[in-house]
């Protein structure tokens, strides 16, 4: 078994912002039907990207989500907005890095033999997942509970046994 390589991490493109991303993440914020996918994928790039938006792409994106009343009465900025959405499409990045991560380093056989190794009972597949989102996201990955920490509730798996389990394939 080779050990794992380190995840660098991603760098934001544009094209990362797809159109499943953009729109599952407007549809979780239940963003109002004026704010339009593209204007959010640009307000998003810019805000994710540099930690800072054009005026050009705020005045659009606060244009399209203040036509909705219950968005421009309660009181919030368009920014603050922008923010919670960014929060929800970083978490849904995070989860395409964890299956790419899997599906191009981590081999089932591998998991199999790093179980046996740590004395770790679990199906394979079900912890490379969780081995992958550990790499990818740490420790605080795992305790999602809509994501990894469900997954990890589900097989009765313990923390301990996903990093031990990890921590043999890394090499550490």
């Amino acid at each position: 078994m080779n050990k794992l390589p380190k995840y660098l991490g991603y760098q934001l493109t544009m094209s990362m912002l797809t159109d499943e991303v953009v729109n599952t993440a407007l549809e979780r914020f239940d963003a109002p039907m004026e704010l339009q996918a593209e204007t959010a994928r640009n307000a998003l790039y810019d805000y994710m990207s540099y930690t800072s938006v054009s005026a050009e792409h705020m005045d659009a994106f606060n244009a399209e989500l203040m036509a909705d009343p219950e968005f421009h009465d309660d009181g919030c900025n368009g920014l603050g907005y922008l923010e919670a959405l960014a929060d929800i499409v970083d978490d849904l990045l995070d989860g395409n890095e964890v299956v790419k991560y899997r599906d191009e380093n981590i081999k089932n056989d591998d998991v199999e033999e790093a179980m046996s190794a740590t004395g770790v009972q679990a199906n394979a597949t079900e912890m490379a997942t969780l081995i992958a989102t550990y790499i990818v996201c740490g420790k605080t990955g795992l305790n999602d509970p809509d994501g990894a920490g469900l997954l990890i509730e589900q097989t009765g798996l313990s923390l301990d046994a996903v990093i031990k389990t990890a921590s043999y394939m890394i090499g550490n």
